[in-house]
């Protein structure tokens, strides 16, 4: 699903998979994440979080995964995975920026399994403060 802006433009993009068992054996695997997209404040230390998930079909599996989230050099942000004692097999990436954070970026999300990798992108955006101006005069109609 996309979201575009009346210009065209790209707001937002999420993936939807369509999970169904597969035929003849073969299920279909998927990496899903319940973020694809966050945003940080330029110059501001914070901790975001994103769960990871791996499908084998319509089962969610956790036997024989490992997840590892790469960022980019330079980006100012480190990621580190947990794996989660819930029933949905999840894992937790916490992202932890740093006050030097002043550019958006990616990082790259690896699911291994079965000598196969999956991948998905988390994007971040960052929210670049004002400067000081004239104070913003309210309307109320």
């Amino acid at each position: 699903m996309i979201l575009k802006d009346s210009g065209g433009k790209i707001l937002d993009q999420q993936t939807i998979p369509v999970l169904r068992n597969g035929e003849n054996g073969k299920d279909a695997i998927t990496l899903v994440l319940d973020n694809e997209n966050d945003t940080f404040i330029e110059k501001t230390e914070a901790t975001k979080t994103i769960k990871a998930t791996l499908y084998k079909g319509v089962n969610s599996i956790s036997t024989g995964v490992i997840i590892e989230a790469a960022t980019s050099v330079g980006s100012n942000i480190t990621a580190s995975v947990a794996k989660n004692a819930d029933p949905n097999n999840a894992y937790t990436i916490t992202l932890e920026a740093t006050n030097e954070i002043t550019a958006g970026g990616s990082i790259t999300i690896t699911a291994k399994y079965e000598n196969q990798k999956y991948t998905k992108q988390f994007t971040y955006n960052v929210i670049v403060q004002g400067s000081n101006g004239i104070n913003a005069v309210y309307y109320e109609l």
